[in-house]
């Protein structure tokens, strides 16, 4: 299999590090600041645990990854770079820079920025047709999108390679096919934030009953399907009619906040204090532990139900 060099230790790149080592690939994960490594080791091996079939395969996966210091040892015949650093175009600009003096003319350099695109960053490089975004979602081993951005300059071999690396680790890429900012996911997710950050603060709703209402409601559906298929299946005659329906509705919704306003200190202050007691309540238990055992509780039902990252609507 392929070496692997991932640039950053933190929870993103100790993920994208499980991704690759599970299929096989040599990883090097680089950070600068070694004293961050017993964490990503503890974290890596806490969650292989998990996965593992026995012992062997623990080991196998495990011995897989190793970090280092050193970013030449990192990157030293990697065929993919994925970086999984702080989401600072400064950062994130000294970081490619650095990978371009020593990389090969045929290494991705990809990136897993949130919503910074490529273009940001890699306009000045040598081998800035090789960089691209491949945007993960947190935590990268346990949900399988990842968003492919390309540059303007990006080479369609760049895009093609990243999207079957994605697939053959077991993600779900999509390839966004032009650049905007906060990609897809998160402008998605934004419009779903910033309406509920205005319904908080104008008080429709407490922080408990809104996450309920995605939780118990939305969330249900979309788990399993999107929305345009949602949508497809809530009227008698498709997609079509629903919109022919209900379009007057959502341009209602979406017009009377045509003016965006910020999120303001005191919802967000007001948040902080309705989710802090909120916490109390579940007994200050390890919530990030939940959340990955709930998501490969789910992602197990999943693929028992045959719904699998590269599954498509015509095999449901």
């Amino acid at each position: 299999m392929s070496k692997i060099a991932i640039i950053g230790s933190g929870l993103i790149g100790s993920s994208w590090g499980i991704v690759f080592a599970r299929k096989g690939h040599e990883v090097r994960i680089f950070d600068q600041n070694e004293n961050a490594f017993s964490a990503s080791k503890k974290y890596i091996e806490a969650e292989l645990k998990t996965q593992a079939a026995n012992d062997d395969e623990l080991h196998a996966w495990l011995g897989a990854i190793r970090h280092t210091t050193e970013l030449s040892t990192a990157i030293e015949d990697a065929c993919y770079v994925q970086e999984a650093a702080f989401e600072r175009e400064d950062v994130k600009t000294a970081i490619f820079s650095a990978l371009d003096e020593q990389v090969e003319d045929n290494v991705i350099l990809a990136s897993s920025a949130s919503g910074i695109p490529c273009s940001a960053f890699t306009e000045h490089l040598i081998h800035r047709t090789q960089c691209v975004i491949a945007h993960p979602v947190n935590p990268p081993h346990l949900i399988p999108l990842v968003e492919v951005v390309p540059a303007p300059w990006t080479s369609n071999a760049t895009v093609r390679r990243t999207m079957a690396l994605m697939q053959q680790v077991g993600q779900s890429p999509v390839q966004v096919k032009k650049e905007i900012e906060g990609f897809i996911l998160n402008r998605l997710q934004g419009a779903l934030l910033n309406e509920a950050w205005w319904l908080f603060e104008e008080g429709y709703a407490s922080i408990d009953e809104i996450d309920r209402t995605v939780r118990d409601g939305l969330s249900l559906r979309w788990s399993f399907m999107g929305p345009f298929q949602t949508i497809d299946l809530n009227a008698p005659d498709g997609i079509g009619d629903y919109a022919r329906r209900l379009a007057p509705l959502y341009f209602s919704i979406a017009s009377s906040r045509a003016n965006p306003t910020p999120w303001s200190s005191n919802a967000i202050e007001a948040a902080s204090k309705e989710m802090k007691a909120l916490r109390q309540r579940l007994e200050n238990k390890d919530l990030q532990a939940w959340r990955n055992e709930m998501l490969r509780s789910f992602m197990t039902w999943r693929l028992t139900n045959n719904i699998t990252p590269d599954s498509r609507r015509n095999d449901i």
